[in-house]
């Protein structure tokens, strides 16, 4: 994002005027605002980064409520710190499964409008929700979904803005629900909730227009019945319509030549989602790892104990027996680092981790007190990674190459009774390498 917001900082208020959501130029009250938001958060912002174009979006999304901006401007920003988001993309892609990247697919970028705004296509409908679910964490889905993507449509911006030499900081999304079905999808139903609540925290402001086509009747129903409760902005940005209704609004915002074959343009069509190749099923490889069993007889609880450092990783995988479901927590003295949530494992395995804030002992915790006549057989396999030895492992290991790269220096140097310059400049030790710890990213899977 750093690129994004170096790029429109070279647009001039004067001569493009902040906006104040609602297609007008910002009123004079409403720019009064800026500067209070800065006093309030200048431990985070970057007086050269973050210019009152990036800030008055996190204003509009709260209808200029200043407290409510200064929460979220400040959620966001620690976000972006905590998580890193600031690395560069191909490190965020890289981070990404292969199997989220080749199954779970974002919408992708194809063309532009006409006044250079850039357009994403979706089609939801084409999706492998079963297998994807069957393949995917959901947790994985939604780093994809929520934040990668996100960062890469920032990078397009930054770079529709370089190729048109004006501000374009909004995209036009296009979702084609043909072969939607929704008791199908229901699985992918709590993924596109997170997936939503992250990018409604964190890229407030960043889609200009979103036209939904061929939507089947239950959704169409819905949004009659929730869009009179949206804000007159947001219902204006949102145009639900059947495929001839759509195109014909396509073909007034778009050319031919950036409008897809198959609504009757000549662009290429962008790529549909691809089924699921059966073994990348996580089941496939996750059952030989769940060794142990647990019962959970109804109205209770079993309790597993762990004694973590700080930076220590519990990872579980669980898979609950008769396609049950079971609350799982984590709880650490009177802190719940992951609340109970029922969960269950009809499609893939449950799986998750919590990072050790703090040294203590950490309990995993099976809630069945909900049901009064089922138990429940549990297979599982948890570990406890200890970052911490990893660190001590590594540290020792280079001391190690240290020692011995001393030492067979020394060894040559005496043997040499006329070292030249050329010899000693082939047994000078290479500068050490830096080790690679790896990292563990902590996600909240309460929902996993």
């Amino acid at each position: 994002m750093q690129a994004y917001l170096a790029e429109i900082n070279r647009f001039s208020t004067s001569v493009t005027p902040l906006e104040n959501g609602d297609g007008s130029v910002t009123t004079p009250e409403q720019l009064k605002l800026l500067p209070k938001m800065r006093a309030q958060l200048q431990d985070l912002l970057d007086d050269e980064l973050h210019s009152d174009r990036f800030i008055i979006r996190f204003l509009i999304a709260e209808n200029f409520n200043l407290e409510k901006a200064i929460v979220m401007l400040r959620a966001h920003l620690e976000w972006r710190r905590d998580n890193h988001v600031d690395l560069p993309l191909s490190e965020l892609l890289a981070s990404v499964p292969a199997s989220v990247q080749a199954y779970a697919q974002p919408p992708i970028f194809a063309g532009e409008t006409k006044d250079g705004f850039p357009i994403f296509w979706d089609a939801p409908g084409r999706l492998d929700v079963q297998g994807v679910m069957r393949s995917c964490l959901p947790a994985d889905i939604v780093q994809y979904h929520g934040v990668v993507f996100m960062e890469h449509v920032y990078d397009r911006l930054r770079q529709q803005c370089i190729k048109h030499n004006k501000l374009i900081d909004k995209m036009v999304v296009v979702q084609d629900l043909s072969h939607l079905n929704i008791m199908q999808a229901r699985p992918f139903f709590p993924v596109v909730s997170q997936i939503t609540a992250c990018r409604n925290a964190n890229y407030p402001q960043i889609l200009k227009a979103m036209i939904i086509m061929n939507a089947p009747t239950m959704i169409d129903v819905g949004w009659k019945l929730i869009r009179r409760l949206l804000r007159e902005r947001t219902r204006r940005k949102i145009t639900f319509a059947k495929s001839s209704t759509a195109v014909a609004k396509l073909k007034g915002i778009v050319d031919e030549h950036n409008l897809p074959k198959r609504y009757g343009g000549r662009m290429a069509d962008p790529a549909l989602p691809k089924p699921v190749a059966l073994e990348d099923y996580l089941s496939t490889s996750l059952n030989e790892s769940m060794d142990k069993s647990l019962l959970v007889a109804a109205r209770s609880q079993k309790i597993l104990e762990y004694t973590l450092k700080m930076d220590d990783v519990l990872t579980w995988t669980v898979e609950v027996g008769g396609n049950r479901d079971i609350g799982l927590g984590v709880r650490c003295g009177a802190q719940w680092p992951m609340p109970v949530t029922r969960v269950d494992s009809t499609l893939v395995p449950i799986m998750g981790r919590v990072v050790a804030e703090h040294d203590g002992l950490f309990e995993l915790v099976f809630d069945n007190s909900y049901s009064w006549t089922n138990s429940k057989t549990l297979r599982y396999d948890i570990n406890v990674v200890s970052t911490r030895a990893q660190l001590e492992q590594a540290a020792e290991a280079e001391d190690r190459f240290k020692r011995l790269s001393d030492g067979l220096v020394t060894t040559a140097v005496a043997a040499a009774t006329e070292p030249t310059p050329t010899s000693a400049s082939i047994l000078e030790p290479a500068p050490s390498q830096p080790v690679f710890q790896g990292s563990i990213q902590c996600d909240n899977l309460a929902s996993v």
